[in-house]
């Protein structure tokens, strides 16, 4: 068996979708023949100096591959062109994809299945894959591509479903994603749950020793709450001065907020702690062990998003013995062990959060993990689930 995987992986932003779908890829990376494609757009000349005239992000062809934890990952490029856009628009998609099927069916052929990660482009390069080559192919979603981009144009919609409904298989890494994809319009029978998993090798519980060290290391002092990932919008990291100031207002505790992450929201993020007199820490972007390091010395990790495909962060919290809090939104739900630490999205929302978070810090809270739930998100149990999805698809053939 030989897999063509086209994935939507940004090597300077190893964060959620990055790490997930890799270890997906590398799990099954030894079993079986595999190449690995990095779908990217470049734009057009035209495009180019339209795009500096509006001072638009201009997207240029960067580097062939990049090699993480020994895997490589080449890139590929598709061309885009002011035409290609308003053919993509009128739903007239092939077009942006024909081009390089056909410079490279030789080579696709080669391939015994496509396993594309991101609802669209890549599921769009592997829908058409199929349709001119006769290549079956699965489809993973893991979050936006799901609860996010169906919801910014029909035509977006359009696409995504056609590309659900068309999969060998359609996978999704949470119950909540498959039942968002039933809600905009997806009816196919075609899918399997397939959870990301938990790195046991890499995540668990240190010693008080230990984590006094790290602490020390960090230059942190007191209780710590602290948020791991991308500072954007749809993570409800705005929210997260307001949960600190009520969280304030009802505990004599010392505490400090440690935010790791970067992103748009960053600099007012700062400027509303900075408001309150609040003690913080923003580490940036920081390498994959130093996010263990860090998680390590947390007292509670906070999860707050207003969207969210899964939650891989509060798996990894967990499995550590760090007691978490989330929303009750997206795929959240499904991986918290105590439910009474989904806190339910309503006008006091804020003030609940930190009232858990209180509960928490005065108690003592501690992690019990079930076997279930250690299988239910058992990283070799998932990968070989998938990999036989594969073998599955391909006797059907």
């Amino acid at each position: 068996m030989k897999i063509l995987y086209l994935v939507n992986m940004d090597p300077q932003n190893k964060t959620g979708l990055f790490n997930a779908t890799h270890k997906r890829i590398k799990l099954n990376n030894n079993k079986v023949d595999s190449e690995k494609y990095c779908v990217n757009f470049y734009d057009g000349i035209v495009l180019k100096i339209l795009k500096k005239i509006l001072k638009k992000k201009i997207y240029q062809k960067e580097g062939e591959f990049f090699i993480y934890e020994d895997i490589k990952y080449r890139k590929l490029f598709l061309k885009n062109t002011l035409t290609k856009k308003v053919l993509e628009k009128l739903g007239l998609d092939f077009l942006v994809y024909l081009e390089v099927i056909l410079r490279n069916k030789m080579k696709i052929r080669e391939f015994d299945i496509v396993s594309a990660h991101w609802g669209h482009t890549q599921g769009s390069l592997a829908y058409y894959i199929k349709r001119f080559l006769g290549i079956p192919y699965t489809l993973t979603l893991h979050g936006s591509d799901i609860h996010t981009m169906p919801k910014q144009s029909m035509n977006l919609k359009k696409v995504i479903l056609r590309n659900l409904e068309y999969a060998d298989r359609t996978i999704f890494v949470s119950e909540y994603l498959k039942k968002e994809a039933r809600d905009i319009g997806y009816c196919g029978d075609n899918f399997a749950i397939i959870y990301n998993g938990i790195d046991r090798e890499k995540f668990y519980p240190v010693c008080s020793k230990k984590k006094s060290e790290l602490r020390t290391n960090f230059g942190l002092q007191g209780y710590i709450v602290g948020y791991i990932g991308n500072l954007v919008e749809v993570k409800r990291v705005d929210k997260i001065p307001q949960i600190y100031k009520e969280l304030n207002e009802i505990t004599d505790e010392e505490f400090t907020f440690l935010i790791i992450g970067d992103g748009d929201l960053k600099q007012e993020m700062k400027q509303n702690f900075n408001k309150i007199d609040a003690k913080f820490l923003f580490t940036g972007k920081v390498a994959p062990q130093e996010v263990i390091d860090y998680l390590s010395v947390m007292d509670v990790l906070i999860l707050p998003s207003r969207q969210e495909g899964l939650g891989s962060v509060l798996l990894e919290a967990q499995a550590c013995g760090i007691p978490v809090v989330g929303s009750g939104n997206g795929g959240i739900p499904e991986v918290i062990i105590d439910k009474t630490c989904v806190i339910k999205d309503d006008q006091y929302f804020e003030e609940k959060f930190a009232e858990k978070i209180s509960s928490i810090l005065k108690n003592k809270y501690s992690v019990n993990l079930s076997n279930d739930w250690l299988n239910n998100f058992d990283w070799d149990r998932n990968s070989d689930k998938e990999l036989n999805l594969y073998m599955d698809i391909i006797n059907e053939k």
